[in-house]
């Protein structure tokens, strides 16, 4: 037909047009990964890798031990040994609604070692070292926008240990008495953290821990041939750590 302008305008052309113009509301729009609701995808199991710093200070504190003639003990020492941490771990999380909570388990790798000399009347020769540690936390959080999950956590730590304290009459000279907390030590951890969801599949997370691996006396006796010595120490291991990690939820 014929319009007023006198412009012609096909009826099958203007059928065609007002069909492209349709949108049919009872279809879905498909989510783009900006826009996907993350309700509920940080729940099941998931499994990971991280790398941070570790900060590891066994603080030696002396005492007078009993039954030695002529009992000594050095003044109270702080060592402390930074380095790196890396490893893995694995976990599950339940939501409900925006709020999650979830069970974890992690064990790294430590580099932190350090060797420290000081002279107070006696040479002393102490090191502070860590050579793993891990954990098996529960985490709770809130999952703010869908995408971002802010946690506190907390539960079991344990490290393997290498912390001591040795005397001896001059560098060159033999030691005389070791002070020593080695081996796998257990506490506890708390601390936080942040997890971002990149997709439906993978998240990254930073977080910080607090921990306190517990105390354990140690005494050394020693006999100059006539008087005994003896040498008190309790050794408490604790530090912190900060990492971030990369996780891979199935």
């Amino acid at each position: 037909y014929v319009s007023a302008l006198g412009v012609s305008v096909s009826p099958v052309a203007d059928s065609a047009f007002a069909a492209d113009l349709y949108v049919d509301k009872n279809v879905a729009p498909t989510p783009t990964i900006t826009d996907m609701d993350f309700n509920g995808r940080w729940e099941g199991f998931y499994v990971g890798v991280n790398a941070g710093l570790i900060s590891h200070q066994p603080d030696f504190d002396g005492f007078l031990p009993s039954g030695a003639d002529e009992p000594y003990s050095w003044p109270n020492q702080s060592g402390l040994a930074n380095g790196g941490l890396f490893g893995g771990q694995i976990g599950y999380n339940w939501q409900f609604d925006h709020w999650v909570i979830g069970a974890e388990a992690d064990i790294g790798f430590s580099t932190a070692d350090n060797v420290d000399n000081f002279d107070l009347e006696y040479i002393w020769r102490q090191r502070s070292a860590i050579d793993a540690f891990g954990t098996a936390r529960i985490r709770a959080g809130y999952d703010f926008d869908n995408r971002a999950l802010i946690y506190l956590t907390g539960g079991l730590a344990f490290g393997d240990v290498n912390n001591a304290i040795q005397g001896r009459t001059g560098f060159g000279g033999d030691p005389y008495s070791w002070s020593r907390a080695e081996g796998w030590k257990f506490g506890y951890a708390v601390g936080g953290g942040a997890e971002v969801a990149i997709n439906d599949r993978w998240s990254v997370k930073g977080e910080g821990l607090y921990y306190d691996l517990g105390e354990e006396d140690h005494v050394s006796d020693y006999d100059d041939g006539g008087d005994t010595y003896a040498w008190g120490s309790r050794v408490e291991s604790r530090g912190f750590v900060g990492r971030v990690g990369l996780n891979y939820r199935f």
